[in-house]
């Protein structure tokens, strides 16, 4: 594991972070962890159950790794679900969309707004919970709990500038007025027509 990059996009998500930004388009690569390192920390943490799904990855922009797409569609082929992958990223570009769109307009995000963005989150844990034999309407749930989690105490971690609200992100605290409430009972939700009955309920 190797914290920092060569490129720099102006846009990267880790220029926000204090600790990350000074690596970020320098080359000055910090050493964080070997892969089997890193392996040992999941395995031995008290936080991770042998039920636990973990999802390992970072954040980056495909094009970033033009070489490394056909492998994982090559993968996604032998598994039988190169057709769900597809799937999946599609949810997660419209998502950006809407993103991107409020951005654009300056228009006040809704609830349903907050609902397509959070595909980003949502469309993968659907795709890894049916890859391997879980309920993937689960996984769907989960993503919106985690979206929720992440609008709400991620905004200002580390002391960065707010740059969600300044670019008309549709954050939940946003679109909703009891946000927490509804990220406690989402975890009655086991469908994905629950979880969206619960927030409507909890999100007028």
């Amino acid at each position: 594991m190797v914290l920092g990059c060569t490129i720099g996009c102006s846009f990267c998500y880790y220029r926000m972070i204090d600790a990350t930004a000074p690596f970020i388009g320098t080359g000055a690569l910090k050493r964080l962890a070997t892969p089997e390192e890193f392996a040992q920390v999941v395995a031995d943490s008290k936080l991770i159950s042998e039920r636990s799904l973990v999802i390992m990855g970072a954040r980056g922009d495909a094009s970033m790794y033009p070489d490394e797409v056909p492998k994982v569609l090559e993968a996604a082929r032998k598994l039988g679900a190169e057709r769900e992958l597809i799937n999946a990223a599609a949810k997660m570009v419209e998502a950006v969309k809407v993103e991107l769109e409020l951005e654009k307009t300056g228009r006040p995000p809704t609830l349903a707004d907050w609902l397509k963005a959070a595909e980003r989150e949502a469309a993968f844990r659907e795709f890894a919970y049916s890859l391997v034999g879980l309920n993937r309407e689960a996984g769907y749930v989960e993503g919106l709990a985690a979206q929720i989690k992440d609008d709400l105490w991620g905004a200002a971690k580390g002391g960065r500038e707010d740059t969600e609200t300044r670019l008309n992100r549709p954050l939940i605290q946003r679109t909703c007025t009891r946000p927490e409430d509804a990220l406690k009972a989402l975890k009655t939700a086991r469908s994905r027509q629950e979880a969206v009955e619960i927030l409507t309920t909890h999100c007028p």
